[in-house]
């Protein structure tokens, strides 16, 4: 069975696929939901509430107001300018603190 969620958008709910999203991206208390047909939605739901719900479905927290579908990474570079490459061709910065999760992710 594929694992949805409900997300509220003025007034009418959107039911996505977890596996669809790409990443969350977050402006105070609006959160972005970006899907893999570069179809956005946005709620009034904080990134650290889809962080909890969805860090068992691969989901990990890149930098302060980023949350990827680890399913999702085509590229991981490295050095001085962190990013990660989404499939659907995105580049998202990963802070510092958090390269170590990526990297024991992929070694």
């Amino acid at each position: 069975m594929m694992e949805k969620i409900a997300l509220k958008e003025k007034g009418q709910i959107t039911c996505v696929a977890i596996n669809d999203i790409t990443h969350i991206s977050c402006t105070g208390y609006l959160s972005t939901v970006h899907t893999v047909n570069n179809k956005m939605i946005t709620v009034s739901k904080l990134l650290k509430d889809f962080d909890e719900e969805l860090s068992k479905s691969g989901f990990i927290r890149v930098n302060y107001n980023t949350l990827i579908n680890s399913k999702h990474i085509e590229t991981v570079k490295r050095g001085e300018k962190r990013k990660i490459t989404l499939v659907n061709k995105v580049e998202v910065g990963v802070s510092r603190r958090r390269m170590y999760i990526i990297r024991n992710l992929f070694g």
